[in-house]
């Protein structure tokens, strides 16, 4: 059944990348959820959609899927009532992410218009069944589609964004998540470390809201963990050579926490392998690109899992 769902997605991905605009997928149901879920990496420079995500998009998706097909088997939790879903292709990117939840939220914004004015229709059917938003996935594109939503109540609900902004309920009051903010994160690491008698330790992040408030998050839990952070490296565009030599002229470097958005991680230890460097120090990554394909084409080594 699975091999089945993913083929037909990567065929209907494939029309969704020429076209980032067209519905990715129909689940239909009497009411509906809108998914939101990075089918396609980022594109380049001209480009919106890259390659197919098989395993941060595709997998994920045919969980929701699995999920709605096992709550529509049974009578006793939603009687009557088939749950259904639109999904569209995040493309891994928040303007991209914002301009696909568009659809989304006209259906919260014609019942608002429509309680005041009754005689107000809106011939798209499916749109007015949506009930709420499954996603997005990582947190920049959460709080894109957040910041949309919370103008007419929509309910959102992420499976994997945890930044510490996300927890603010009066930014984001209809904003709901399934894993825990990064505050509890950024605790663990250090107690990793303090626990293996790592003392000092080096941070990398992007200059995004995921990854500076994932260090500040860092900062605040270091003195009760007895660890020594050194002057954070912010990951640019294209500055990820420079961002490796800074590392190495730090003599006292040993462990690099990198504190990063999937696509900047990646980058950087390429730039890491390519001066052989991804065996000599030890990398502390966030959760934003701890998946196996990752680690399988930087390290050498399987005990990194």
């Amino acid at each position: 059944m699975i091999i089945l769902i993913q083929y037909s997605l990567i065929l209907l991905g494939s029309v969704a990348a020429n076209d980032p605009g067209t519905e990715f997928l129909t689940y239909s149901g009497d009411i509906l959820l809108g998914g939101l879920f990075p089918i396609h990496k980022q594109g380049g420079d001209e480009d919106i959609c890259g390659q197919i995500l098989d395993e941060d998009g595709i997998q994920p998706l045919e969980a929701m899927l699995f999920t709605l097909d096992e709550i529509n088997r049974n009578e006793s939790i939603l009687p009557g009532i088939k749950l259904g879903s639109i999904v569209r292709d995040t493309c891994d990117s928040p303007v991209h992410a914002a301009k696909q939840s568009l659809d989304f939220i006209q259906g919260f914004m014609y019942r608002s218009v429509k309680s005041i004015n009754p005689a107000v229709q809106c011939s798209n059917s499916s749109v007015k069944k949506i009930v709420g938003i499954i996603g997005a996935q990582t947190s920049q594109v959460s709080l894109e589609v957040a910041r949309l939503g919370r103008l007419f109540k929509v309910p959102q609900i992420s499976y994997l964004s945890t930044a510490v902004l996300l927890s603010d309920k009066k930014e984001y009051p209809y904003f709901f998540r399934t894993v825990p903010s990064d505050i509890h994160q950024a605790r663990a690491i250090l107690k990793v470390l303090s626990t293996l008698g790592y003392s000092y330790a080096s941070v990398v992040h992007t200059q995004t809201d995921y990854g500076t408030t994932g260090y500040e998050a860092l900062v605040e839990s270091a003195q009760e963990n007895h660890v020594c952070l050194a002057d954070p490296l912010i990951i640019q565009e294209n500055n990820h050579d420079e961002v490796i030599t800074e590392l190495l002229k730090n003599k006292l470097t040993k462990v690099v926490i990198v504190f990063a958005d999937r696509n900047a991680a990646g980058l950087l230890l390429e730039a890491a392998k390519e001066r052989n460097l991804t065996d000599k120090l030890v990398w502390i990554g966030s959760d934003a690109w701890a998946s196996r394909k990752l680690y399988f084409n930087i390290f050498n080594s399987e005990a990194i899992l």
